[in-house]
């Protein structure tokens, strides 16, 4: 039977997800199914996922600012990332289900109506064998175990430090393009976040959190995490990162404290990063063994400096 924080965050999930949560969620545990894509996956439309009617019981809820209406959209239906992980998620207070948490915008899925993000699921035996055949994951490993991991690190190790979830968890099914085709659709993506992702938050209590992309890094570093923590310090990028060249607004780094119960006093909660998109293949402009390196001395720098350790 599971504890009582883990059956709330399935019911969270629930609520979010709708159906997908039952197709990808063991039934008695936090533990995302093993199994072909195929088995998984495979869904005549969204109408059988139920995915059409989980996004318009979304757009009713009253911070809702979008009136699209869904049954005569330009596109076949809308498809969920769901969040991926690897291991069975055990939620206790005080501390950390995963320690680390990245933070996409919004899936781009082509050929099924739902998926787990990046096939963090351990989907096959072979896949940590294999992930560098998949580009996505081969980038988002490579780029991650550079801020992160040590090179005797295994894959499988690295990976069972994440939690991975999106800003948005929906979207056209399809062509990214098909974004641009939605009115109002920046508004959409910022009232879904805020109403899942500063719980989901809460739920993990990550001691560190990754936003991939600046668009993602400025609204999760404003709009969500000053609401549920406290700010104690922002360094910009000029300060954190004074390579020559790099991108004038990432990457940052921000500390949030908590208020411990016991006492009242403000102790270190989580570090935000906000880093260039994590599952690029430009790796020239930004991604380089270099930039890797010098990011996670400066960043290891930074949390011993407050007493944060993964």
């Amino acid at each position: 039977m599971m504890e009582r924080k883990n059956e709330e965050f399935r019911k969270y999930l629930k609520n979010k997800f709708g159906k997908v949560a039952d197709y990808l969620l063991e039934k008695d545990s936090l533990t995302l199914k093993e199994g072909s894509e195929e088995k998984l996956y495979h869904q005549e439309g969204d109408h059988k996922s139920g995915n059409r009617e989980k996004v318009e019981e979304i757009l009713k809820t009253p911070n809702s600012t979008n009136r699209i209406k869904l049954g005569n959209g330009p596109f076949p239906g809308w498809a969920f990332d769901f969040p991926g992980w690897i291991g069975s998620l055990d939620l206790k207070e005080d501390q950390p289900a995963k320690k680390i948490m990245v933070i996409g915008m919004e899936p781009h899925i082509q050929c099924s109506f739902y998926q787990v993000a990046y096939a963090i699921r351990k989907p096959f035996p072979d896949f940590f064998d294999n992930y560098q055949q998949l580009s996505d994951n081969y980038y988002l490993h490579n780029n991650l175990s550079g801020l992160f991991a040590e090179d005797t690190l295994s894959a499988e190790q690295f990976y069972h430090q994440f939690y991975i979830t999106d800003m948005c968890h929906f979207a056209p099914k399809g062509n990214a393009s098909l974004i641009k085709l939605i009115p109002n659709w920046d508004q959409m993506r910022a009232m879904v976040a805020h109403e899942y992702l500063e719980k989901e938050i809460e739920f993990i209590a990550p001691k560190i959190i990754i936003s991939s992309g600046l668009a993602v890094a400025d609204f999760v570093d404003n709009k969500v995490l000053k609401k549920i923590a406290h700010p104690n310090k922002w360094i910009p990028p000029q300060e954190f990162w004074n390579q020559t060249g790099s991108n004038r607004n990432l990457p940052f780094i921000s500390l949030y404290d908590r208020t411990d119960p016991k006492d009242g006093t403000l102790k270190p909660r989580f570090v935000h990063i906000g880093v260039p998109h994590l599952a690029s293949g430009l790796t020239q402009h930004f991604w380089t063994d270099d930039n890797r390196k010098e990011l996670r001395d400066r960043l290891s720098k930074f949390m011993e400096a407050h007493g944060i350790t993964l």
